[in-house]
């Protein structure tokens, strides 16, 4: 590049230049590409696994906003424009099934909403952003 040459800046592609690509693209290309990333991240993920035995009963804990339509559902504002309400969600682990949920407004923390989920006493929680 010369001394008085501008660099030259990237531009990402449209969405609607993606997906006129994509339409035209041979599916191998993206299944080849899956396993390929499978393969990859699937034998970096061995040598990190480690076998742990929990005798405690395990629970996932996490929270997820249902956007709803303000016209519809008045009681639900969030935001100005937005309704919406706040599942706070209790899943055990082992049975891979819902213990309890907890529906809040919108706009209620994730910390907050899980306040009224009564736990087992001796039970791991498993929460992301607590």
């Amino acid at each position: 590049m010369g001394l008085h040459q501008k660099p030259q800046t990237s531009k990402a592609p449209s969405k609607s230049s993606i997906s006129y690509q994509n339409k035209r693209r041979d599916a191998d290309l993206f299944k080849d590409l899956y396993y390929s990333l499978l393969k990859h991240l699937g034998q970096q993920a061995s040598l990190r696994r480690v076998n742990l035995r929990i005798k405690a009963p395990v629970y996932l804990l996490d929270s997820t906003v249902v956007s709803l339509c303000l016209s519809v559902f008045d009681w639900a504002t969030f935001r100005t424009k937005k309704g919406a309400v706040k599942l706070h969600t209790l899943l055990d682990y082992d049975g891979k099934l819902t213990v309890y949920v907890n529906i809040t407004e919108g706009s209620v923390a994730d910390n907050k909403g899980a306040y009224d989920i009564p736990l087992e006493k001796g039970s791991v929680i498993v929460a992301d952003r607590y």
